[in-house]
């Protein structure tokens, strides 16, 4: 594969630009018509989610289960 040109890659860089300017624009957008309780919601339903299952995970980080895994006797 060749390197870009020096035209090729300031066509990427412009179209680079060019989107970087769009997706700040969508982005402004979707700011204002957020429903910020909404979203208050969704986090709140994210760390509940996330704190069960903290609670009901083992208090193991694997590295038992991987040690015993690595030990195993070869298959034959």
């Amino acid at each position: 594969m060749n390197p870009p040109t020096p035209a090729q890659q300031r066509a990427w860089m412009a179209q680079w630009h060019s989107a970087a300017v769009e997706l700040a624009r969508v982005g402004q957008a979707e700011l204002t018509h957020v429903d910020l309780s909404r979203v208050a919601a969704d986090l709140e339903d994210a760390c509940v989610a996330s704190a069960r299952e903290a609670r009901l995970a083992p208090p193991s980080s694997g590295l038992i289960d991987q040690q015993r895994w690595l030990h195993r006797p070869p298959r034959g």
